[in-house]
């Protein structure tokens, strides 16, 4: 039976010994440790306005630490039922992010700062990627989840497979 991998073993296994010191090692596997990704494994669908959770990407946040945020979304959207999503943590002010995505309707790079604590987007039209960068220092700990819902109640949009947020503690 193998033993379960302590924090090295992956470094170790690399063979990176000739080039990194074990103070260096053991730094490079903090810094592993504090990268959370999470990637939606099947599509969500919204047909109202109501923010829903989208349960693959939650993370645990803890009081006082730092933490940046990246990713990309990627969605579709009718003409009219647009796409919103936004950041909230459990009884908590929201991260304030920062996004970029392309429009398909406009067919233009779409640069935008969240407005409100949270919000990564909220288009009328069709959006086909969003790409999210944000900072976050939380209150207390908590949870933070990803929410998506419809800019106005119109067909459906979806919020596809593959979506991804990354956080990384950075102090």
């Amino acid at each position: 039976m193998a033993r379960p991998m302590g924090p090295n073993d992956f470094l170790d296994s690399l063979n990176l010994s000739p080039i990194f010191s074990s103070q260096e090692k053991i730094n490079l596997g903090k810094i592993f440790r504090r990268t959370v990704g999470k990637t939606l494994l099947s599509n969500v669908s919204a047909t109202t306005t109501t923010y829903a959770t989208v349960p693959d990407i939650t993370f645990n946040v803890k009081k006082g630490a730092k933490y940046r945020i990246d990713g990309k979304l990627l969605t579709l959207g009718t003409t009219t039922g647009g796409v919103k999503a936004q950041l909230v943590v459990s009884g908590q002010t929201s991260p304030t992010v920062t996004i970029t995505g392309t429009a398909s309707l406009a067919s233009t790079i779409v640069t935008q700062q969240a407005t409100s604590g949270g919000v990564i987007m909220n288009s009328a039209g069709i959006i086909l990627a969003v790409d999210v960068t944000g900072f976050y220092i939380p209150d207390a700990d908590g949870v933070m989840t990803l929410q998506f819902a419809q800019t106005a109640a119109s067909g459906t949009s979806t919020l596809y497979a593959g979506s991804h947020l990354k956080l990384i503690r950075v102090g």
